[in-house]
């Protein structure tokens, strides 16, 4: 599957991403000649994504086309913990869209997962969306007071919604 992108009507191939009975492949063309393989055989591909993602802080491997293409070949019900995961890792080393493509996903379909409105919340701030951060944060606020678990409130996130 490749994907591209045209600037001026010249087209240019960014991503392709390849599949075969033991592995998914991903390469940037557009950006640079690495190729990364994860292997389909593991009991899960997405633990071996959460797994690369934890190794290496590297988040080039995860697009969202790559992450499209796993919600139709993996379920988010059976791994929602996972992809809440991935989702994490992906906003710690700063790919905060593809962080909020996940989350906003799981959200839609888990709106009483406490955790993911705070992910989502810190992936929203690091794109420098504020309000939608604010937002996010101020949901996570409200469920955690109902469960009682307000004394596990971070300070910055009350920090931030107190910053606008």
């Amino acid at each position: 599957m490749n994907f591209f992108i045209s600037k001026d009507y010249e087209w240019k191939l960014i991503n392709t991403i390849v599949f075969d009975s033991n592995k998914i492949c991903q390469s940037n063309n557009g950006i640079s000649n690495n190729e990364v393989c994860l292997n389909i055989k593991e009991p899960s591909l997405v633990k071996e994504i959460v797994s690369y993602l934890k190794d290496r802080k590297d988040s080039t491997f995860v697009s969202k086309e790559l992450i499209s293409i796993l919600f139709t070949i993996d379920s988010l019900n059976k791994n929602i913990i996972d992809y809440n995961n991935i989702a994490y890792y992906l906003e710690q080393s700063k790919a905060y869209t593809e962080a909020i493509f996940i989350l906003e996903k799981i959200i839609k379909k888990f709106p009483n997962r406490i955790v993911a409105y705070i992910n989502l919340g810190d992936a929203y701030w690091g794109n420098e969306n504020h309000e939608l951060a604010i937002k996010n944060y101020t949901i996570y606020i409200e469920k955690m007071k109902n469960k009682g678990l307000e004394h596990k409130i971070p300070q910055r996130i009350y920090d931030r919604v107190n910053t606008k």
